[in-house]
């Protein structure tokens, strides 16, 4: 501490400090000339968590980063930076406790340490810079743990949060369990009476059966019929949608029918064309009822889970179940279902309104039937 201008230029910046500022010049003298002046390597632990040491630290120069470990002392999380200008180790320089973080270097530091034992046995002159110093880290700390413990609620309520959406999806994950149970049993029932797969109550059973648990599920999620797409918002949006993708399947459809018909004897799959019948006109109340289960429902549950804001992946996550609940028809019909259901899905989140998307829907099932896709 001889070179006078390095003096200064301590003195100017402990001053700049709020642990320091209070202080006056002849206080500021005899800090500095007691400081202990260190230089660290990067990945150095200037202090570690667990040390019992009592002195106060800044960073003069370079930077560092406040680490913690886990309860289980598994893994060291970064809790923020340190750079020049900052100190650190305040609450050990007026109590007893070990460090209850560690300091590491990451660039290149010189650090400046006051011990706490040049107060030990003060007179009246360093009493009174200690209780000033004193004063100050309390007026610093006040701030902190009070955004501690904001941080610390809302770290709280985030893991309740990801407990309670673990918990549900869980719950949601045991409906699709209990669905796909309910698929296979239609299945065996479909293989042994394949006439039942165009009956008007084998269709409806089937939807029903499938929609009552995820019904259940949806309850157990908070969902009311909002969010299920049952409302009138965007409902112009979504009506445009069902009446132009509809239509535009219903025209390729009609003029494609007889390359279906061919594709279809390729595959040897031989389906009368089912004509406009009270099966096919309530088949819109079917898809409605499809759709509130399939897209209103589940995609919306999974689109929360995995945090899909633009729902683009949720569509495809839903399409792959879609596909799986119609294998038991056939795998030619399972594969059309599944690109179906990706254009449903993709219908369905330009509005989150189930009308446009049951309209499609609808559309493109009695336009199958029609052909003899379906």
């Amino acid at each position: 501490m001889q070179d006078d201008k390095e003096f200064e230029k301590i003195a100017a910046f402990l001053k700049k400090n709020p642990v320091f500022s209070q202080l006056d010049d002849q206080q500021l003298e005899f800090i500095v000339s007691h400081l202990a002046i260190r230089s660290c390597a990067p990945g150095e632990n200037a202090i570690a968590e667990g040390d019992v040491s009592h002195d106060i630290q800044l960073i003069y120069k370079g930077k560092a980063a406040i680490l913690k470990w886990d309860a289980e002392k598994a893994h060291q999380f970064k809790i923020k930076d340190l750079y020049a200008g900052e100190a650190f180790g305040e609450m050990a320089f007026f109590d007893d406790q070990p460090r209850s973080a560690t300091i590491k270097i990451t660039e290149a530091a010189v650090l400046l340490s006051l011990s706490r034992d040049l107060f030990d046995g003060a007179d009246t002159f360093t009493q009174a810079i200690y209780d000033q110093i004193a004063s100050n880290i309390a007026h610093i700390n006040i701030p902190r743990l009070r955004s501690s413990n904001e941080q610390y609620i809302a770290t709280l309520k985030s893991e309740m949060n990801h407990l309670l959406l673990r918990t549900r999806f869980g719950t949601f994950f045991i409906t699709v369990i209990v669905i796909l149970g309910i698929g296979g049993l239609f299945d065996l029932f479909a293989q042994a009476h394949p006439e039942a797969l165009r009956s008007l109550w084998y269709n409806w059973a089937y939807t029903i059966s499938l929609l009552t648990p995820t019904l259940i599920a949806a309850r157990y999620f908070d969902f009311n019929l909002h969010d299920a797409g049952v409302t009138l918002k965007n409902w112009k949006k979504a009506l445009l949608d069902g009446v132009v993708t509809g239509g535009i399947v219903m025209l390729v459809m009609y003029f494609s029918k007889d390359s279906l018909a061919l594709l279809l004897l390729k595959f040897n799959i031989v389906k009368a064309p089912e004509p406009l019948t009270l099966f096919t006109t309530l088949y819109i109340a079917n898809a409605y009822l499809q759709e509130l289960m399939t897209r209103g429902i589940a995609q919306t549950i999974l689109q929360r889970f995995f945090d899909d804001p633009r729902g683009i992946r949720t569509v495809f996550i839903t399409s792959l179940v879609f596909f799986i609940f119609h294998l038991h028809i056939g795998l030619v019909t399972a594969l059309a279902a599944l690109v179906a259901s990706i254009l449903f899905g993709l219908v369905y989140i330009r509005s989150y309104n189930l009308i446009g998307v049951t309209l499609f829907h609808s559309a493109v099932g009695i336009a199958g039937m029609w052909t003899g896709l379906l």
